[in-house]
């Protein structure tokens, strides 16, 4: 062997190194050499031509050159590498039998070992493999016989040594090797345990004083075999099978404390979770580790960890751990601050059970459990991250349509335990709970919630208005629509919403509820678009109101005067926005209201009271004076006719209604006149228009003597029949109407008659418009007023009009027959005939000289159309009298 190893270096030397053994230091060729012998032998197999005393005998070679090239004080670097290559050449040494050799290296191995421990931690901790080979080898070599014989001192530092080998080749990966698994260097350190464990029990040392030794030794051994049971699953056996001799010597120890078995327990549950044992042994475990816990922030999280990895397996038995924590922080003061993260964790926990009665029965529990406890409450923030878990369980749920167990979730919001948010969420908890209910069609539990919700939210009046609405509760529902809109977190989103409802259910009652509603949000709110907005609500309930009006059975009573509240709304928000630029946008909502009021009054005219027709041919006239007032060029082509019909009924309509109780004004009058004569302006003589406007002008005449006669103002007549007859044709028929108000009111004075007469009489002469039997009537009346006061002027206007009259007899007195309209009557003749000669007589006797000639002459002018007339005694007193007075 030492010839072939001779020979192998000889060859190298020569060749590699002759050359250049001129030019480089002795120590460095050493090592070079060293270097390429040991790479080298690397590449030499031991078998047929190469003995393992030949491989041992070449690395020693190599390694005891690049010993040679040490420097005195060499690096940490180089004590590492030194250290490897000797553990490797005591090995060979040892496998080629040779073993002292193999002391030799390994002796100087110890001395650089040694060294390599004086310097820092980090250089200690990486040439500790580099020195496990020769540990190894030494452990070895210690015999049965040899540890009998040692002091129990001297056997517990061996042991300790071999712990710590053991427990640093399963810690620390080794440098040679990164990719080496836990496992598998946990399964070589099962070996290094065992023989510690092996040399404990060959020793016997008694228990009460080596306990901790055991202890160490059974507690490493046990963990080495859980890691390296990934690879090898028998080692699981094993571990178990230690773990229990650990805690029987623990049970015998007299230095055992809490933590001991905490730590035991500990590791026996990661055992049993891995041997996947049963529910049985998991509680036997977890209910004492639980007991003897000091809770704490880090032993809590370390807990739920472990139930965390549990929990798919055995739900239940998480349940009853979360539940005994949660007892346990409860019952020590010192650990109140952990409570509300047990809850959460306990929650967190059953919403993954697959049971949901059961899971809200467990958070009931534990809720009533922190309740009773008298000296503990929730604090607002962990009540509050409580609620919003509770609140996003309930939420998904609900986007599932799981209705019922959502409410569930919400409602656990209400428990007692979370008095110190009541006031803030509980309110919310029951809405969210309440809706679940709609949405699952128990309106009468849905009530019951609502019922203990705060009455002072929109929402809660929001939710009330749902369930009435879908059980069909009109009233109730617009009852709580009006508390909603005057609610201070009221939002106009929540009647749209409603309004989609409504819609939903055809409830169109309940529609025009909504609308009203959202009207006068609209107002009190005072939205940039206000106006537009208020308008195209103002169009909906009109519409919809008509649609209500139209079915069979409605109730049109009680349905016109909301009918006309609506238009008056219309007026309202027109004169809030006189001034604004908007005007202008609503002339188009302003024309479609005006004609749906005046169609609406016209269709009414057959069906509805005479009050409700007029009110409504009112309102269609002030929005045809708005629609005009806000045009920027000429109005509507048809407006004005529109207009004065509008007016005219509405007049028409006051003055057919109850008399005493409802009159026009007077200006509503004087505005269709005034409407009138504008119109007529622009008409020529031939046009439909124009007639028809005249004869609205005509009888607003009428219905204005009746007005002045019902108000006692007699002069006004008068006045408006002057004013009137000179501007526009009164026909006869006009005049003979206001003539019959005055006579057949007996308050009405005499003058005042008499002057309205008189105009009548004038204007029915000079306009050309007579009807000779009816001005004889009223020449009558005029005379016998004027007659009657007895004066001399009111004697001489008398005989002005016997006078016109004996024209008119002149032109109209024969030729017609009696019955004409045209034939002064003959009783009319008599009677001036009478009157006249009569008058005469009472002058000439008053000695009223003159007017008794003028009265006399008259009486005779008026024999000769007076059949059967006395002309011999007329004819004859005249001549006496004329003889008499000389004239």
């Amino acid at each position: 062997m030492d010839e072939e190893a001779a020979r192998f270096t000889e060859r190298l030397d020569f060749e590699g190194l002759q050359t250049i053994r001129k030019y480089i230091p002795a120590a460095f060729i050493s090592c070079l050499t060293g270097v390429m012998i040991w790479n080298a032998v690397t590449y030499m197999r031991i078998g047929d031509t190469t003995s393992s005393e030949a491989f041992a005998a070449a690395r020693y070679a190599g390694y005891r050159l690049i010993e040679a090239g040490l420097d005195s004080n060499p690096s940490e670097q180089a004590l590492i590498t030194i250290l490897e290559l000797s553990s490797k050449v005591g090995a060979a040494f040892a496998s080629a039998d040779t073993t002292d050799m193999a002391d030799e290296v390994l002796t100087v191995a110890a001395s650089y070992e040694h060294t390599l421990n004086t310097r820092p931690q980090k250089w200690r901790r990486r040439g500790r493999h580099a020195t496990i080979d020769v540990a190894r080898y030494m452990l070895d070599k210690i015999e049965d016989r040899y540890l009998e014989i040692l002091d129990p001192r001297d056997v517990e530092v061996v042991v300790n040594q071999v712990i710590t080998i053991g427990r640093s080749i399963a810690k620390d990966p080794d440098a040679n090797n990164p990719s080496e698994s836990e496992a598998e260097r946990a399964d070589k350190a099962v070996g290094w345990i065992q023989r510690a464990f092996a040399i404990l029990d060959k020793r016997h040392l008694d228990l009460a004083t080596f306990s901790q030794l055991r202890k160490l030794v059974l507690r490493s051994l046990s963990r080495a075999y859980y890691l390296a049971s990934s690879i090898k699953p028998d080692y699981l056996e094993r571990a178990h099978t230690t773990l229990r001799e650990l805690f029987q010597v623990l049970e015998q120890s007299k230095e055992k404390t809490v933590d001991e078995y905490q730590q035991l327990r500990r590791m026996n549950l990661a055992l049993s979770r891995k041997r996947k044992t049963s529910v049985h042994e998991l509680e036997a475990i977890l209910f004492p580790l639980i007991d003897d816990m000091v809770l704490s922030e880090e032993s809590l999280q370390d807990i739920l960890l472990e139930l965390r990895r549990i929990s798919k397996a055995h739900h239940a038995l998480v349940f009853q751990c979360l539940d005994r924590l949660l007892r346990k922080a409860l019952s020590n003061r010192e650990a109140h601050d952990l409570v509300d993260k047990l809850l959460i964790s306990l929650i967190m926990h059953v919403k993954t059970a697959s049971d949901h009665e059961a899971s809200v029965a467990i958070v009931r529990d534990s809720l009533d459990v922190i309740a009773e406890t008298q000296d503990y409450q929730l604090e607002k923030i962990p009540a509050t991250a409580t609620l919003t878990l509770l609140w996003q369980y309930g939420d998904q749920c609900y986007n599932a349509k799981k209705w019922s167990d959502a409410a569930d979730w919400f409602l656990l919001g209400t428990h007692d335990a979370f008095v110190s948010v009541m006031e803030m969420a509980g309110s919310k908890c029951l809405r969210k709970a309440a809706l679940c209910r709609i949405q699952d069609g128990h309106y009468a539990r849905a009530s019951e919630h609502i019922e203990r919700c705060s009455s002072k939210e929109a929402t809660t009046s929001y939710l009330a208005f749902l369930v009435a609405a879908h059980q069909g509760r009109t009233d109730e529902a617009i009852h709580a629509l009006g508390t909603m809109i005057n609610a201070t977190d009221f939002d106009r989103k929540m009647l749209m919403l409603a309004m989609n409802l409504a819609r939903q259910l055809e409830n169109q009652s309940l529609l025009h509820a909504i609308l009203e509603r959202l009207l006068e949000t609209l107002r009190r709110d005072g939205d940039v678009d206000e106006a537009v907005q208020r308008f195209t609500l103002i169009r909906c309930l009109v519409r919809l109101t008509l649609s209500l009006m139209e079915h069979p059975g409605a109730e049109t009573k009680q349905l016109l005067p909301i009918l006309r509240r609506h238009f008056e709304t219309g007026l309202t928000v027109l004169r809030e926005t006189a001034n604004s630029e908007n005007k202008i946008v609503v002339n188009k909502d302003v024309s479609w209201l005006w004609r749906t009021a005046y169609n609406c009054a016209v269709k009414g005219l057959g069906t509805w009271a005479d009050a409700d027709v007029t009110n409504m041919f009112v309102l269609a006239r002030r929005y045809m004076d708005a629609s005009c007032s806000m045009a920027l060029l000429e109005p509507e082509a048809d407006i004005q006719g529109h207009r004065i019909l509008a007016q005219f009924a509405a007049v028409s309509g006051q003055l057919f209604s109850a008399r005493a109780e409802e009159r026009p004004e007077q200006k509503e009058i004087d505005n269709l006149q005034a409407l009138i004569e504008d119109q007529l302006r622009g008409e020529p003589e031939e046009s439909t228009n124009r007639s028809r406007s005249q004869t609205i002008f005509h009888l607003s005449l009428v219905y204005q003597a009746e007005i002045f006669a019902e108000l006692k103002e007699w002069e006004a007549i008068s006045t408006r029949l002057k004013t009137s007859g000179q501007k526009l044709v009164v026909p006869i028929t006009t005049y003979e109407a206001i003539a019959d108000i005055l006579w057949s009111d007996k308050s009405c004075p005499v003058v005042v008659l008499y002057d309205c007469l008189e105009s009548i009489v004038k204007m029915t002469t000079t306009q050309g418009q007579i009807s000779i039997k009816k001005f004889s009537r009223w020449m009558r009346a005029i005379c016998t007023i004027l007659l009657s006061k007895g004066r001399v002027q009111d004697r001489s206007k008398a005989l002005s009009y016997v006078q016109q009259a004996i024209v008119i007899l002149k032109e109209y007195g024969t030729g017609d027959e009696p019955t004409s309209e045209m034939c002064y009557p003959e009783d009319e003749r008599s009677w001036l005939l009478s009157t006249a000669f009569n008058t005469g007589i009472e002058c000439m006797r008053s000695l009223q000289v003159r007017e008794a000639q003028e009265w006399l002459e008259a009486a005779t002018q008026l024999c000769d159309y007076v059949r059967g007339s006395p002309r011999e005694k007329v004819e004859a007193t005249y001549r006496q009298f004329l003889a008499q007075y000389g004239h």
